[in-house]
């Protein structure tokens, strides 16, 4: 797992676009360095921790919108990597998946973000994009991620995700998705 630190050592959504940065140059090379060595040695899931939210353009100060040249670097990044990545991360006030497919015909893995915040906010808009497919709900929960032991050898290694939100009331599902991780494939649907 790969936590990330969006504060610290970010410059704002002040400044020409293309500077601005959450994570910082020293820690954009440690996870790009760090995650390229994890696969190296074999690693068939990559889970990246992020206090704020991906892949949710709801607001101009939002990663995809005030920070679209580092944001789309990072995509670009986690989509070429011979891994699955997961993004568990939070802070948008809502519940959701968002799902990045590869494009056609590659290779490369899906991109799956999790996002759990359990703070109910019914004003806020639901935000769709044409490669996103999600799931969302806005509402008082929180958030499980499951996931199986690998099994299999080689690139045929998988490993079962299931993502779950709960509602925070009585632990009862709001929503629920299964995914398999493979190897060199990436985040796909269980059947």
């Amino acid at each position: 797992m790969f936590c990330l630190d969006c504060r610290r050592y970010s410059t704002g959504p002040r400044g020409a676009i293309e500077e601005r940065t959450r994570l910082g140059p020293e820690q954009t090379d440690w996870l790009q360095e760090s995650m390229v060595d994890a696969v190296a040695d074999g690693a068939g899931l990559l889970v990246v921790s992020s206090p704020i939210a991906f892949g949710s353009p709801e607001t101009k100060e939002s990663w995809p919108i005030a920070f679209q040249t580092e944001w789309t670097a990072l995509m670009d990044f986690f989509a070429s990597l011979e891994a699955p990545v997961l993004i568990v991360s939070g802070n948008s006030h809502v519940h959701k998946i968002l799902e990045r497919p590869s494009g056609a015909g590659s290779s490369s893995p899906r991109v799956v973000e999790f996002v759990s915040s359990g703070t109910e906010q019914k004003d806020r808009p639901v935000v769709t994009e044409e490669d996103i497919a999600a799931k969302e709900v806005k509402a008082n929960g929180f958030g499980i991620v499951e996931v199986g032991s690998e099994q299999g050898v080689g690139l045929d290694t998988t490993r079962t995700v299931t993502l779950r939100c709960l509602k925070s009331e009585d632990g009862t599902e709001w929503f629920r998705a299964d995914y398999l991780a493979i190897k060199g494939v990436g985040l796909i649907a269980a059947p």
